[in-house]
């Protein structure tokens, strides 16, 4: 670039308008050799703040050229690049600092500059710009630490730097609530951040967010976090409990949900039964009726539900035998009397019309006269009402 501080403005203004508006400009210039170092040397001789339209110029021209693959790799690598941004994300003017974060952004979308990123000690900066900076660097900032916990030691950086009680905060007041909740279920697999979690109010909160949000993935994150908080803590179970049996959410949400966030509920579900005797399979009973076709209560004859009407669930091996299985059933029922193969840790049915077939487990919760049944069939589990 030019030598004279007007000229170096002009050039920069010129290189910022083309690396904007031309894709080839873009990859040609990470071809040039020390491209990058040549480009930010005005900003790293002096104080970025000193001459901040300048500065803005050049932020500009680089968030504009990491949007190009072939540029990310030599960026992240090059010793100036990532503490000009971090620097430039605390001083400048409010464009430069949402151009910063933005392009820091875009550098964490390679798995490489995620480690270089995190040794740099930018989170500290995230942070502080996720609690008090302008809107649109927050979400640059909430952007850019949700890429970056993709790897474990940047969690544990996050965490180590208070992450959770401000992410907290801001999701209680109703700030980049998808956002947030997307990295506080990254974080919530850590010790440290689920101590952290159950020592505010967050059963509550994630359940208000789960019965008012319409996005799939927001409820499927609360259900993660609400798993690592609650499980294996009969207290937070209990008052999962007492949540769940005034609005259901999680029997809702096991049946509507995402895969995952329907895995989570029926996991949580399955947790409250086994600490909690007497819950009883309440809960439960009501998650599985929402996934059932209904039936006449006083029907007379003993049947099964048609398999082609009844709605499917998955279930794993693993939920099944936390259900203490009592009963096998053949995996194809015969046309006439849909008999029960009652053979007790039985694979092979000895008795059944199908002699061949694998016997699949059967779950069974008794209530009345009904017994609310889970056979697993081909990989699915089939969920379906026997009249005793």
């Amino acid at each position: 670039m030019s030598s004279s501080r007007s000229d170096r403005k002009k050039a920069a203004k010129e290189l910022m308008r083309v690396t904007k508006t031309s894709p080839s400009h873009r990859a040609a210039f990470g071809q040039i050799p020390n491209a990058f170092s040549t480009l930010l040397r005005p900003l790293s001789e002096s104080k970025v703040e000193l001459h901040l339209d300048l500065q803005e110029d050049l932020i500009t021209t680089v968030l504009n050229l990491s949007t190009d693959d072939s540029n990310k790799a030599e960026m992240g690598e090059n010793p100036v690049a990532i503490p000009l941004l971090i620097e430039s994300m605390k001083y400048g003017t409010t464009e430069t600092i949402i151009n910063a974060t933005a392009a820091l952004s875009t550098l964490t979308q390679l798995d490489s500059n995620k480690l270089i990123i995190g040794k740099s000690r930018a989170h500290v900066t995230l942070l502080e710009l996720l609690r008090a900076g302008h809107p649109l660097a927050m979400r640059e900032a909430a952007l850019t630490m949700t890429n970056l916990c993709t790897v474990h030691e940047n969690k544990t950086r996050f965490i180590e730097i208070g992450a959770v009680p401000v992410i907290l905060q801001m999701i209680n007041g109703s700030m980049l609530v998808d956002e947030l909740l997307g990295i506080l279920a990254q974080l919530s697999t850590y010790p440290n951040a689920i101590e952290e979690l159950r020592e505010v109010d967050t059963v509550p909160c994630l359940f208000r967010i789960m019965r008012d949000s319409y996005s799939g993935i927001t409820k499927e994150n609360c259900a993660v976090i609400l798993f690592s908080v609650c499980s294996k803590n009969e207290a937070f179970l209990r008052e999962l409990w007492i949540e769940e049996t005034n609005n259901r959410t999680l029997a809702e949400l096991a049946d509507t949900g995402t895969e995952r966030a329907k895995r989570k509920a029926f996991d949580l579900i399955l947790e409250m039964r086994r600490a909690l005797p007497s819950y009883e399979g309440y809960n439960l009973l009501s998650s599985m009726q929402r996934m059932t076709m209904s039936i006449e209560k006083h029907s007379t004859s003993s049947r099964f539900e048609d398999f082609e009407q009844s709605r499917r669930h998955k279930v794993s091996d693993e939920q099944l035998r936390m259900l203490q299985v009592p009963y096998y059933i053949c995996s194809r029922l015969p046309d006439s009397g849909r008999e029960q193969c009652k053979r007790k840790k039985a694979y092979k049915c000895k008795r059944c019309y199908h002699k061949d077939e694998v016997a699949n487990p059967l779950a069974t919760i008794a209530r009345d006269d009904f017994w609310l049944s889970v056979a697993l069939t081909e990989g699915r589990a089939w969920m379906f009402f026997v009249h005793l």
